[in-house]
């Protein structure tokens, strides 16, 4: 049955996801809902995430459906709300109105069962916290909507406020919370009864307000209405607002909606006034009524009728009440009289605190001294002189009984006085009988004072901690029934001692006192149970574990009646989710296991815990509470139960070799699963155990039936970091030919087998899978051999590579075999072009030649191409061999020619004519080449070729044979002499290669033109294997770009140059050079000499020199000019947004580390990436930013003036740089040889720490300690450190030890010895910023930075990339503004000025060179033209306009990209790099006149230089 519902709902959701409109997809999910909510529920969380994944649906139907599904599924299953949630919240911020609203209607009853669930709930973990959290979120943004201005939202927002009322309550019988005293661990009963209040002032606040409809003003008085006739407490407060709301009626409405509202309000009055509890507001309801236009009649119908049955009632809880009343008295009168007696008979109180803690509290029971009556006892000396009074008083005075309240009061009053009196006792000697007094109080009149003291003591928790104690041993004296007022014989009963003990344990907690917390626990006269389960609590909190699990250290060997207690909560945490807690107690009962009274029992539960994989599921004792409550599985064993159930076990198998025994007989049993997982984990606990274990060589020996594969991974473990022994070998090897046939047993033991061994277990070693195989391949080419000495009896890459080829395939598959080389050639370190030859030459010598062999050649001419003369070698081997005679080494040979030619062509002349003509027939394409050969040979070196192999060619080929034979001096003389140097060679002379350089130089710049100025476009580019870079940056694009043109690559390289010596230009120089050579083509086709034409542009290029020597603008180092510079770079590359983003970053950065005298060194500027948030959170750190953290979880995540130590110190064992052996005789030598290398790291560590514990105390006690280390630093050192709070950063990068010293100041140490304060750095702030998996590390708050980091953020790389191209060039550009001193005007205002000059300075010079002169400043022009056609301008309009304005108005102008019209640069911030336009300058005008002198281009090509061409 469900297996056929789940194929229903499958088959549901696909047409709901796939097919139909709108109300047939709703139709569909409907009946999913209807199927798994009412017919199936346990399919529920199955399907959940299936039908979740329709709430992004478009269709607002589809997501109202979901909506009711969730709120359905929730009422069934309250827990579900964790899986939700998220869901919820998404839908309530949905773009359509009524989505909005749906879910704002279903939000009332899911809120109602969540609220139920958390009050139920035993204990809450931090995800329900989190959950309860969003809920809140939700709640308030529901609430938020009262203030919005769409009706329909705020109509349904009125009804979830007066179901929030409503169910807040303490009056709500379905909430639980309100009908127990304790508080939930997330819900306060208080809190919610103030929200309570809240809500329903809200809703009265929004009745008054003014700005509201009359629809929503109805919705409102109805809800008011409800909750007045449900909560009678607020009748009066709502009749109040309906009083301010009929005078302020009229003046917010029209007539009609006055008359709607008032019938409204008449309604709801007269349901009010039916209620009894209306009876005391009858006549304020009733004139009110009145106002609204009720009649008599009407309020006479509706008012309530007092029966005589209440009036007995009421006199009966009066009567009650007075009774109560009277027995408080007499209990006050009792609790007096006893005082009175202890202090008239100075009775000795007996000390019950010295039976229980002799060491604790020794003034606790101190007699009682006369002074109480005058200083301390203000509560019982009113009593006396009420007494004294009340003589004097007339009998009918006497025998007036006080009221309840007044009784109350003074009690109260009386309490306080004692509890103000602190100064006064203390100055007379008398406060411990104050306190004595206080606590007896508190513990006869608990409901009375107890919240009292509590609040006193809890206001300066550690100056009264002393009065918690006293309170908590007085109330145990009364528990165990001593010096009890009442009855002596009264049974010992804990409750109140058990709740004052959990609830101080439970604000130590919270308010994060640990040692009070600690101190508390461990003297409580006792621990219950409910103490322990906080002490759970407090170790399962991530925080406080560490702490948490020494307390219980502690109570284990102190406390023996609750020491199996104790000792039972240890060892479940072992079980615990949350990794670092369960490593946490492991650490804790390893160091109890050394102890004989503890290792029976801990090992007794280990192995309990063992046994559980034998059962079909996991045992409960397994999962937390909090796990039960989420729903989460636990019927089946997973990897993780696995993990729990053996982590205990397993630690403790390094301290008793003997359990491993235990661990063999159950690994027989378990199913593959768990088999899996114990291969896994086993490494940590096997490895210490050592090769000497006698109970590893038992196991080995008599290896059990079944454990054969753990026996291999034991044997693995142990070998990995040392050579297994011969007892070691020999019994693996008897176990693999004996019991094993897997061959993977013998991969441990390698390193001690013979080479004959493993060559003939070479066959089954790589039909393992291709992994493995690599490891086993590494194993025997001594590739992990950290001695770095090949031992005698590892295999050669070469002998295993020959061994490889050498397998029969009766042994192994071809594949298999294929597959094993191509491991090997995939280890190019290893198989170098050397080796390769080695092999080679031993395969090719074989009879018969290895079948893999053409495949080994093609695989290594593909690694190393410059082996084609030795495989041409090869080749010529194989023809003498007649290779043709093994079909696939002749497959392979014709494969090899097609791959070497031309190189082959030589060798495929050599073969016989019917080979010859076999290879031809395969492959055409050899044919063409063959024929171009020949054709390129001299006549005599065809002359040798025999005419049968020709005629073999000469086949499907048609006129080439004549061509062959018949070349005469006539076709010889055609050819140039060029081709007489080199037949091979290919030209292009005079205007050809004109042509050709002007065309690449043109197609060059038009690509690039568009990408110019502010307006640019951008280019997308595209590589290989898919990766997208979208740019406008010039250098990029040419970097990037595949430029096969020759003359395209040399303008190319020019531009690159211009970006790497001033940072920008890139651009400019390409269009510059094309420019000017499409200018120069222009007289050069009229017959104009191109020397003529370099002749002027060397001319002109001196005069534009000049010009920009006139029309620099000196500049000082001041923010404001260089923001403008830097805006003038960015906007050329990025947005305008995005640019004035960067630009106050890209200033104050090259301001920081800019020193006046020095040049600027911005590799000092580090540039870090996050891919996070959006463009417009990048910002300047003055610091350095990391990219790793702390490698301690317990270090400090943020640190304020913190003290830094850059160093390069190993605080880790390393190895000696040399081989060196230590020898020891005996394991206490080895011990002594482990200590002092630990030691010598433990004094490293030290001297750091005494360096912080120096630096910080006195003056500087507030501060904090920072470590970063360009080494290691091992768990070890990381622990010490991290107690004392010190946050170590380890591997820090090269380059940012030098920038943390420029940053931070202090210097970068190399050794430990001699630290002063001096050598340390200072930062204000250092925090561990965490996104995603990555760390960051933000040293901030620097004094005086010498190096700064730009944090650049961004959604995408593509905007990451841009950011960081265009941050480049800005730094480049403000850079150069310093060191020039000098700037240009901008906007193409130099190209202006330089046209107009370069016309008027032509008139000078002589003959025809001023024609490139003018060529010169017709190409200057093409920037300005580019900037404005870019902008969407004519740009001969443009230009025209630009040149009159200088004429007229001789200021430099440049162009206005919004307007197009003339603007002056320098009023506008608009700046050029004055280096970057006389580098633009030179190195345009060099390119462009040698490719105009250019006048033949050649593609050479190598002739051979033996005969026949071979």
């Amino acid at each position: 049955m469900s297996a056929n519902i789940q194929e229903t709902i499958v088959d549901l959701l696909n047409q709901a996801l796939l097919y139909g409109n709108d109300s047939k997809r709703v139709k569909h999910l409907r009946h999913v809902q209807e199927l798994i909510l009412r017919k199936d529920p346990s399919l529920l969380n199955h399907f959940l995430e299936d039908v979740l994944s329709f709430q992004t649906d478009k269709s607002s139907e589809i997501k109202k459906t979901i909506i009711s599904f969730i709120e359905e599924a929730c009422q069934q299953n309250p827990k579900l709300i964790v899986k939700v949630i998220g869901s919820l919240n998404l839908l309530l911020h949905d773009d359509n109105v009524f989505v909005q609203k749906k879910l704002i209607l279903s939000m009332m009853p899911i809120y109602k069962s969540t609220l139920t669930w958390l009050s139920k709930s035993q204990s809450v973990d931090e995800l329900v916290c989190s959950v309860w959290d969003m809920m809140a979120d939700i709640k308030n943004h529901i609430v938020s909507i009262l203030n919005s201005n769409d009706d329909r939202l705020c109509t349904v927002a009125i009804k979830f406020i007066e179901m929030l009322a409503l169910t807040l309550s303490r009056h709500e019988q379905d909430f639980p919370i309100n009908s127990n005293a304790n508080d939930s661990e997330i819900l306060f009963r208080t809190k919610l009864e103030q929200e309570e209040k809240e809500m329903i002032e809200k809703l009265l606040e929004f009745i008054l307000s003014e700005k509201l409809s009359s629809v929503n003003l109805i919705a409102a008085i109805e809800a008011v209405s409800n909750i007045a006739r449900q909560r009678s407490d607020y009748i009066s407060r709502i009749l109040q607002t309906f009083e301010v709301l009929h005078v302020d009626l009229f003046s917010n409405f029209i007539d009609s909606q006055v008359s709607s509202v008032h019938k409204a309000i008449k309604s709801k009055l007269l349901n009010i006034l039916k209620y009894s509890a209306s009876y005391n507001i009858q006549s304020q309801c009733s004139t009110l009524l009145v106002d609204f236009g009720a009649t008599q009649a009407e309020i006479l119908k509706y008012s309530p009728k007092v029966v005589q049955e209440s009036k007995r009632k009421f006199i009966s809880n009066d009567h009650s009440e007075n009774i109560k009343k009277s027995k408080t008295m007499n209990v006050l009168n009792n609790v007096k009289l006893d005082i009175d007696q202890d202090i008239k008979q100075e009775k000795s109180i007996q000390n019950i605190i010295d039976v229980q803690r002799n060491d604790l509290l020794p003034w606790v029971s101190s007699t009682v001294d006369h002074k109480i009556l005058s200083t301390s006892i203000d509560f019982i000396s009113n009593l006396s002189k009420q007494q004294k009074i009340i003589k004097s008083f007339k009998l009918s005075n006497v025998l007036k009984p006080l009221e309840f309240n007044d009784i109350q009061r003074m009690s109260l009053d009386s309490f306080h006085r004692v509890l103000n009196a602190e100064a006064v006792c203390d100055g007379h000697g008398v406060d411990q009988i104050r306190q004595k007094v206080m606590t007896r109080l508190v513990c006869l009149f608990k409901q009375s004072f107890r919240n009292i003291y509590e609040d006193y003591i809890f206001a300066d928790v550690r100056e009264r901690y002393d009065l918690a104690f006293i309170w908590l041993y007085q109330e145990y004296v009364y528990a165990n029934g001593y010096l009890t007022i009442f009855d002596r014989n009264k049974k010992k009963n804990f409750t109140e001692y058990d709740n004052i003990l959990c609830r101080l344990l439970e604000y130590f907690f919270q308010e994060k006192y640990d040692d009070l917390f600690s101190r508390l626990i461990t003297s409580a006269p006792i621990i219950t149970d409910n103490a322990l389960f906080i002490l759970k609590r407090y170790c399962q909190n991530e925080n406080y574990s560490h702490h948490g699990m020494n307390i219980l250290r502690s109570l284990i060997t102190s406390r023996i009646i609750i020491r199996e207690k104790c000792l039972n909560l240890l060892l479940i945490l072992t079980h615990n989710e949350d990794i670092s807690i369960r490593n946490n107690s492991l650490n804790v009962i390893q160091s109890l296991h050394e102890k004989k009274e503890f290792k029976i029992s801990i090992e007794q539960y280990a192995s309990k815990c063992l046994s559980y994989l034998r059962t079909s599921k996991p045992s409960e004792i397994l999962f937390s509470d909090n796990e039960k409550l989420l729903i989460i599985s636990t019927d089946v064993w997973t990897e993780d139960s696995i993990r729990r159930c053996l982590s205990l076990y397993l630690s403790l198998i390094s301290s008793n070799h003997h359990l491993i025994q235990p661990l063999l007989n159950i690994y027989i049993e378990v199913d593959k699963d768990i088999k899996r997982v114990i291969l896994q984990i086993l490494e940590t606990s096997v490895r210490p155990m050592g090769m000497t274990s006698s109970e590893l060589l038992k196991l080995v020996k008599n290896c059990p039936i079944g454990a054969e594969a753990l026996i291999t991974r034991i044997s693995n473990i142990r070998t990995q970091q040392m050579t297994p022994s011969r007892d070691i070998v020999e019994n693996i090897q008897d176990l693999y030919h004996k019991r094993i046939s897997d061959v993977r047993s013998l991969v441990p033991i390698l390193s001690g087998l013979e080479k004959c061994d493993i060559i003939n277990t070479l066959p089954k070693f790589i039909k393992l899978p291709p992994p493995m195989v690599k490891e086993v391949f590494k194993l025997v080419l001594s590739l992990n051999d950290s001695s770095g000495t090949l031992k005698t009896n590892f295999i050669l890459p070469s002998e295993l590579l020959i061994a490889l080829h050498r397998i029969s395939l009766e042994e192994c598959e071809l594949k298999t075999i294929i597959n094993a080389t191509s491991i090997c050639f995939n280890e190019c370190s290893t198989y170098t072009s050397d080796i390769l030859v080695d092999v080679l030459q031993q395969l090719v010598e074989m009879n018969p030649i290895p079948i893999l062999f053409m495949r080994t050649v093609l695989q290594a001419f593909s690694l190393y191409p410059k082996m084609v003369h030795f495989i041409m070698n090869i080749l010529q081997r194989l023809i003498t061999k007649q290779a043709w005679k093994q079909p696939r080494i002749w497959e392979g040979f014709i494969k090899c020619c097609e791959k070497t030619r031309p190189h082959s062509y030589s060798i495929l002349l050599q073969l016989p004519p019917a080979q010859l003509k076999h290879v031809l027939q395969i492959t055409s394409e050899l044919r063409d080449g063959l024929v171009g050969h020949i054709r390129s040979m001299s006549s005599a070196q065809h002359s040798s070729i025999p005419s049968s192999r020709l005629t073999v060619i000469e086949d499907d080929s048609e006129n080439v044979l004549p061509v062959l034979l018949n070349q005469s001096g006539e076709n010889q003389s055609i050819m140039s002499a060029i081709t007489t140097l080199n037949p091979k060679a290919e030209s292009a002379r005079q205007a050809q290669a004109l042509s050709i350089n002007i065309s690449a130089a043109r197609g060059l710049a038009e690509m690039l033109k568009t990408n110019l100025g502010p307006k640019g476009t951008m280019k997308m580019l595209v590589s290989g294997a898919g990766d997208i870079k979208i740019t406008k940056d010039g250098c990029t694009l040419l970097h990037e770009m595949q430029v096969q043109h020759p003359s395209a690559s040399l303008i190319a390289r020019a531009a690159t140059a211009q970006d790497d010596i001033t940072g920008d230009g890139t651009t400019s120089i390409v269009l510059l050079i094309g420019e000017l050579l499409k200018q120069a083509d222009l007289y050069i086709t009229e017959g104009l000499h191109p020397r003529i034409v370099a002749e002027g542009f060397e001319l002109a290029k001196k005069e534009a020199l000049k010009i920009i020597d006139t029309l620099k603008i000196p500049i000082a180092e001041d923010r404001e000019t260089l923001i403008q510079i830097a805006r003038t770079s960015l906007r050329t590359k990025l947005s305008m947004e995005n640019a004035d983003i960067l630009t106050d970053i890209v200033v104050d950065a090259v301001l920081a580390i800019n020193e006046s005298g020095k040049p600027t060194d911005l590799n000092m500027v580090e540039i870090m990436e996050m891919q996070h948030r959006t463009e417009a959170d990048s910002r300047l750190v003055r610091g350095i930013v990391l990219d790793h953290g702390g490698r301690h979880p317990s270090m400090p995540k943020a640190l304020k003036n913190a003290f830094i130590l850059t160093c390069n110190v190993s605080l880790e064992y390393e190895k000696t740089e040399v081989n060196a052996g230590f020898f020891y005789k005996n394991a206490a030598e080895r011990d002594r040889l482990v200590t002092s290398e630990r030691k010598f790291i433990d004094d490293r560590v030290e001297k750091i720490v005494e360096l912080k514990r120096k630096v910080c105390s006195g003056d500087d006690k507030n501060k904090t300690f920072v470590v970063i280390n360009q080494k290691g630093i091992d768990p070890f050192s990381l622990d010490v450190l991290a107690k004392e709070g010190i946050l170590a950063l380890r591997r820090a990068k090269r380059r940012n030890m030098e920038r943390l010293s420029l940053a931070c100041g202090g210097e970068a140490m190399n050794s430990v010895e001699n630290l002063t304060k001096e050598c340390l750095g200072f930062a204000e702030d250092v925090y561990e910023h965490v996104l995603g998996e990555e760390k960051f590390t933000f040293v901030e708050g620097c004094k005086n930075p010498k190096s700064v980091t730009v944090l650049l953020k961004g959604s995408t790389k593509y905007i990451l990339n841009q950011l960081k191209d265009a941050l480049r060039d800005g730094l480049r550009s403000v850079t150069n503004a310093i060191e020039d001193g000098c700037v240009l005007p901008g906007g193409g205002a130099f190209e202006i000025v330089a046209h107009q000059a370069l016309n008027q300075y032509k008139q000078q010079v002589k003959g025809r060179a001023r024609l490139g002169v003018q060529a010169f400043a017709e190409a200057l022009l093409i920037i300005p033209k580019a900037i404005a056609q870019n902008a969407g301008h004519d740009q001969q309009e443009t230009i025209v306009k630009l040149q009159h304005e200088y004429a007229t108005s001789k200021i430099p102008v440049g162009i206005n990209i919004a307007t197009g019209e003339a603007i002056d640069p320098k009023s506008l911030g608009i700046y050029d790099n004055y280096c970057v336009k006389k580098q633009l300058i030179h190195s345009s005008t060099s390119i462009a006149t040698n490719l105009i002198l250019v006048d033949e281009i050649l593609r050479a090509g190598l002739s051979s230089l033996r005969p026949g061409g071979q």
